[in-house]
């Protein structure tokens, strides 16, 4: 299997779960039970007591999570910020 055959079988595949309700649902099933909350780059900033740029600068060690497109923000879960902080900081 050629890597255009992988990857046109994996888009196959992907577009059949996206278009299918029951996949759908179960998955936002599962995705409710794990939600968390997560806060802006801003509002990490004020948790963190930092700039917002430096949020966003460390963003990948801080777990933050960043959506597609050119308007992207970075979201990070906001359990378990302070101490993802301190350990990037104790490197």
């Amino acid at each position: 299997m050629t890597d255009f055959d992988i990857q046109k079988l994996s888009i196959s595949i992907v577009d059949n779960l996206v278009n299918n309700d029951k996949f759908i649902s179960r998955v936002a099933k599962m995705m409710e039970k794990r939600s968390k909350r997560l806060v802006n780059s801003s509002r990490a900033a004020e948790i963190l007591g930092v700039t917002r740029k430096t949020v966003c600068e460390i963003a990948p060690f801080l777990g933050g999570v960043r959506g597609g497109g050119q308007s992207a923000r970075w979201m990070f879960e906001e359990d378990g910020l302070i101490e993802r902080y301190i350990e990037y900081k104790n490197k």
